[in-house]
């Protein structure tokens, strides 16, 4: 571990980055810190990040314990229907730095979609029906007080989508080298853009392309 440089910051709502003293970590030995404030997770098992921000942070080992708190909360409540609950996006894969948001993806059919959506209402969840006009691709997140929490794609059929981001999950988990190309890509844009919706449009220009290397 070392010292390194200053404080850069950006404008009010977006991510303020420190370099500090970075962590010691197998494929990281120096990474950028972010400078952040204490999240109480009283009452939620994630930190979450306000919807107004953008927030990286470094991987998080207790995210996965974290995501098999939800689902099995998920899976008591949908005590009908049978379906597969996968923890997808950057917190499920250990070297990448990700937004302390919890997402992921729930297989049904579509006869008990309104069984699992009605549950991740009871749940604290808001369902907003299909997911940018895809078939068979529905969206519910779980948001407090503005604060976004968890993500869930629920799929009533086995689709690409649902493929490819089981698939880029494993892959990157497994590639150290595509692992870091994706993990240097979102630290160096997150330090250029203005907001977080410009982050989101480039990032996901930038994978579509870069998802034809790991796929």
């Amino acid at each position: 571990m070392r010292n390194v440089y200053s404080t850069l910051s950006a404008s009010e709502g977006y991510i303020i980055l420190t370099w500090g003293v970075a962590h010691s970590r197998s494929l990281y030995p120096e990474l950028l810190y972010l400078s952040l404030s204490a999240t109480s997770k009283e009452n939620f098992v994630m930190y979450g990040m306000n919807k107004s921000e953008l927030r990286l942070m470094p991987h998080d080992g207790a995210w996965k314990d974290d995501f098999t708190a939800e689902r099995e909360r998920i899976e008591t409540a949908v005590t009908d229907s049978a379906i597969r609950i996968e923890h997808i996006g950057s917190t499920a894969i250990a070297t990448v730095w990700a937004k302390p948001v919890l997402d992921i993806a729930i297989l049904c059919g579509a006869k008990e979609l309104k069984a699992v959506a009605d549950a991740l209402g009871k749940l604290g969840y808001e369902y907003r029906g299909q997911y940018d006009g895809e078939s068979g691709h529905f969206y519910a997140v779980r948001d407090s007080d503005n604060i976004r929490y968890c993500q869930a794609h629920i799929y009533t059929l086995i689709n690409a989508d649902w493929h490819s981001k089981l698939k880029f999950r494993d892959i990157l988990c497994e590639n150290a080298e595509l692992a870091r190309e994706y993990n240097d890509y979102k630290l160096d844009l997150a330090q250029k853009v203005s907001n977080k919706s410009e982050y989101a449009e480039i990032k996901s220009k930038w994978v579509d392309t870069f998802i034809l290397k790991v796929l």
